[in-house]
């Protein structure tokens, strides 16, 4: 398992290694579940996995928060709601956790398309002898790379992800099989890469690291000093940061359409930050509207963690930052493979 890659794309070529006649057979083998490792944003079965590869992967827990779509999920969920959804992933039955995770209720879609860079394809592939997926190019809210200072690709695919029978690889010069992201009347290529450096940093973050009540304190705190204004009205607010979303990202039909959104209806930039300020228990608000947030109102992710660390001063707070983004990443063996 290299760096960075998805556990979907590590399985993927273990399979292909190992001569197996099926995908769902191999899935059978390594996860007890014919339909788990087709599945490329959650994990499921983890303790089978640790025991068909005896160990090897490491802390498997670590691996399915850092090589799947989990950890950037998980930061701002409630303690119990974090807890629950890791033991699930561990040993519970193969459930997508996209409705606890409050991602089918946000304007936003619950389809994750695979995303990738074609410099980074070949680059791998000339290092490691393979492209992989990278998990930092499949958050919701990256479409550029920040290495190669270009957007992404999205790979398509008729099929949904429950229904595949075999494995979606990368591979650049299949021209018909990707389409580029589509970034007209859209901000600019900077600020992308911007957002997609605070997604993989907030995915670097502890589960559970922010409580959505401080998160919205910390927003508030400095819309009131950026605007002027000592309002204590949540439309005001609102208001104000809908106006930096549309001078910095464009119109918001824009944004749905380059980010394949899959809502019906277009939402306002008012709507769409609404969430921030009336958080539910759980704290089940999709990351993507906090990194905006962030964007708008932060010069860096460290101003963000320190502005938020004075509204959060109580030593029991739970820790920020154990690890950074690029130490979440540790392991750069390969594990599994035919050299």
């Amino acid at each position: 398992l290299l760096t960075k890659e998805t556990l979907y794309s590590w399985t993927a070529y273990v399979h292909l290694w190992n001569g197996i006649p099926g995908a769902h057979q191999f899935s059978q083998q390594l996860y007890g579940d014919p339909h788990v490792a087709l599945q490329h944003e959650f994990p499921s079965h983890l303790s089978r996995l640790d025991d068909a590869v005896e160990h090897e992967l490491g802390d498997i827990l670590e691996i399915g928060i850092q090589h799947t779509l989990l950890g950037y999920f998980l930061p701002s969920v409630s303690s119990a709601l974090f807890t629950s959804i890791l033991d699930e992933a561990t040993a519970g039955p193969r459930r997508s956790p996209k409705r606890r995770l409050g991602i089918t209720r946000h304007q936003l879609g619950s389809h994750h398309p695979l995303k990738g860079c074609t410099d980074c394809f070949e680059e791998a592939k000339l290092t490691h002898g393979r492209a992989f997926w990278r998990v930092d190019h499949q958050y919701p809210s990256t479409l550029a790379c920040c290495e190669h200072e270009r957007l992404l690709n999205t790979l398509l695919h008729p099929s949904p992800t429950n229904l595949r029978t075999a494995w979606l690889l990368p591979n650049p010069l299949d021209c018909k099989q990707w389409s580029p992201t589509d970034t007209k009347g859209l901000s600019s290529l900077k600020n992308l890469r911007a957002l997609a450096h605070l997604s993989a940093e907030w995915a670097a973050s502890e589960p559970g690291a922010f409580t959505p009540a401080a998160l919205a304190s910390t927003y508030f705190e400095v819309w009131r000093e950026e605007s002027g204004q000592r309002s204590e009205m949540p439309g005001r607010q609102l208001g104000f940061v809908a106006s930096l979303a549309q001078h910095k990202y464009g119109d918001i039909g824009c944004f749905q359409r380059a980010f394949c959104f899959q809502s019906e209806t277009c939402p306002t930039w008012n709507g769409f930050f609404h969430d921030l300020i009336t958080p539910d228990r759980n704290g089940c608000i999709h990351p993507m509207k906090h990194l905006l947030a962030i964007s708008l109102l932060f010069n860096s992710w460290r101003g963000f963690v320190d502005r938020y660390r004075s509204q959060c001063p109580t030593p029991n707070a739970r820790p920020l930052l154990n690890r950074t983004s690029a130490d979440r990443h540790p392991k750069t063996d390969p594990v599994g493979s035919n050299d």
